[in-house]
């Protein structure tokens, strides 16, 4: 039956849970608003319009409520849950976003109901200066009432915040996979990560128009699940007599999210505070209600509604001066995907979460694609503003033009890099300076001197590009990321080489170093994967970086002969030393004069290999 393998699937993707519906599966007095689109039943789901936000309405609902016929359990079936309107029917343009007074008015319009959470699986990406003052005031009523507000954090892909999730006093939740890893596409904006927890949108399945069972994934879904999960937490609580209390459940998630293991550290901030953990959460509130059943006193914690309170009384000047020009609300993005952890793990290679992840060490072109047609056509209409017409390339320039006036519109193409005309690796910025690498991306890609680029970084899945290619997705180490400017090098070394032999005329120098260059970047060209090619990038770009080497052999006229990479004789405990040998020669006087030889040590144990001790340098006669 499908209600007992998705019953399964829960219990298998959120541990603790199947305890916690041995205790509750949710009792009617908790209340659950969810602002979405408009929802469907089983009855009149044939005749509803598919493919609309009323899918994305009923998807979400059925996450948390199921269906009467039981064929979708839902992960709180007992409790009352209310679905709010706030996009319209979805048959028209207009009724594709929410304005913030629309939300805001809906908000509202839970806490009279006495709704005690409400599920906002919606984001306008946008920081606190885009709060309008009234849905400020809604959001601030819901503390005062003790409501709990969980909000999608969105799924551009960003560190970036967004409405309502980041503001003050919300639960905000981002999306994991099958095997706790952050979606590429779950934001993870500044005032996301200090509340905010991440929990399964991957593959997540729901009750779709036209019957039967779909599959979506995003931070919507992620939401619902915790919107879920609460509504059986503040059920427990009423069993024991006790007052369901938003602000209460609010710390008990956050207090006992699961943060990143030490090797995801670095990027910690796309994991938010961490992951949604049942079974912790459960025990937090048992032994909460054991405490004031026993009379005695827990530890003190800070009132959360009086410090958002004061936080409201302050920023309203701000905000009202925003409020007219607030962009409308959309819907958190809505894909399908079919994997999922409930059937085996072996299907989905969930044991790749207790791995070391790929390291890589790459060098190539930095380029610009798009995630689809749809986000590309939007791109153009951007570009282009309201004109008319097919749809034609989108130059350079227009895109230089475009990030110098919206510097956010770096996060909505997708960053390659690549060797040949064919991406090797999609570029995806994550953690607490993906800010800070957008830009230089930016930066990097419009300065005509820069050829290629040096990206350390770990393997993250694959991104199908609009075109069709299927492309490895490398989120990079911004520690390690340098850019190889041609003209520099040439300069240098056309310097030195005149100093050496006067004599010699701009054309053979140039043609010297064409021959010289285009020799390093053939020599080194490879996807950066394994230690050696690792190695060998590294010290590449430490030699045209940082070594006066590359200076020497330009004064010398020699040009390089081979490369060879192998494991260093010597190591420390926990490190992979490798030797990067160049030989050079003097291709005018072969047999006249010594090769000159330059080793390089690096260590490629970490993501940004590092070099040991100073490169050496002799001549072998």
């Amino acid at each position: 039956m499908p209600e007992i393998e998705l019953a399964t699937e829960w219990t298998a993707r959120l541990p603790g849970l199947e305890r916690l519906w041995a205790i509750t599966k949710g009792l009617p007095g908790v209340s659950i608003a969810v602002l979405d689109g408009p929802v469907h039943s089983a009855l009149d789901a044939v005749h509803a319009p598919a493919g609309t936000l009323d899918d994305h309405g009923t998807h979400v609902y059925s996450i948390i409520a199921g269906t009467a016929d039981s064929f979708i359990p839902g992960i709180a079936p007992s409790c009352t849950v209310r679905s709010f309107p706030i996009f319209g029917d979805g048959k028209s343009d207009a009724a594709q976003t929410c304005s913030q007074e629309k939300l805001a008015e809906n908000i509202r319009h839970a806490i009279q109901e006495k709704c005690q959470i409400i599920n906002i699986s919606a984001a306008q990406q946008g920081d606190l200066l885009h709060l309008s003052a009234d849905l400020n005031a809604a959001l601030q009523e819901a503390l005062v009432q003790d409501v709990l507000v969980i909000a999608a954090t969105g799924n551009q892909g960003c560190a970036c915040d967004t409405i309502p999730a980041s503001v003050p006093g919300v639960l905000a939740v981002g999306a994991h996979d099958e095997c706790g890893r952050p979606l590429l596409a779950s934001n993870f904006g500044p005032w996301h990560r200090g509340q905010g927890i991440i929990a399964p949108g991957k593959g997540i399945p729901g009750f779709c128009l036209g019957g039967g069972l779909c599959r979506a994934t995003g931070t919507s879904y992620a939401t619902a699940v915790v919107t879920a999960v609460a509504g059986l937490l503040m059920s427990v609580d009423l069993m024991h007599g006790q007052v369901a209390s938003g602000t209460r459940m609010r710390r008990v998630l956050l207090g006992t999210a699961i943060p990143p293991d030490e090797e995801q550290i670095e990027k910690a901030s796309s994991h938010l505070i961490g992951r949604l953990n049942v079974a912790a959460a459960l025990d937090r509130t048992l032994q909460e209600l054991k405490t004031v059943a026993e009379g005695t006193v827990t530890e003190s914690m800070p009132d959360e509604s009086v410090q958002s309170v004061k936080w409201a009384q302050v920023a309203p000047a701000a905000v009202q001066a925003t409020s007219a020009s607030v962009p409308a609300i959309a819907p958190a993005g809505l894909t399908t995907a079919g994997c999922d952890c409930g059937g085996g793990a072996e299907r989905c290679s969930c044991g790749a979460a207790s791995k070391k992840p790929q390291l890589v060490y790459a060098i190539g072109r930095l380029g610009v694609s798009f995630i689809s047609q749809a986000r590309r056509d939007s791109i153009w209409r951007t570009v282009n503003g309201s004109m008319e017409g097919d749809l034609k390339p989108i130059s350079n320039s227009a895109l230089i033009d475009l990030f110098k006036r919206q510097p956010f519109q770096a996060q909505s193409v997708v960053w390659t890099l690549s060797r040949t005309e064919v991406p090797m690796y999609v570029i995806v910025p994550t953690g607490a300076y993906a800010a800070e690498t957008y830009r230089w991306l930016v930066e990097e890609w419009t300065d005509a001197d820069v050829e290629f680029a040096s990206m350390p970084g770990v393997l993250a899945g694959q991104i199908t590009l609009y075109d069709g290619q299927t492309v490895d997705v490398l989120v990079p180490d911004f520690r390690g990321m340098y850019s190889w400017q041609t003209k520099k090098y040439v300069k240098a070394l056309t310097d030195e080489r005149k100093k050496a032999k006067p004599s010699l005329t701009a054309t053979t120098i140039a043609t010297e170093m064409d021959r010289f260059l285009g020799k390093i970047y053939f020599s080194i060209r490879n996807r950066g994967l394994s230690p050696e090619e690792r190695a060998l990038n590294a010290a590449a770009t430490n030699a045209f970086n940082f070594s006066p080497i590359i200076v020497e052999i330009g004064q010398e006229g020699m040009t390089l002969r081979d490369i060879s990479v192998e494991r260093s004789p010597l190591n420390r405990p926990g490190s992979e030393y490798y030797d990067v040998l160049l030989t050079f020669f003097d291709p005018n006087d072969r047999q006249g004069r010594a090769p000159l030889r330059a080793r390089f040590t690096i260590d490629v144990s970490d993501t940004v290999p590092v070099m040991i001790g100073d490169p050496v340098t002799w001549h072998e006669y």
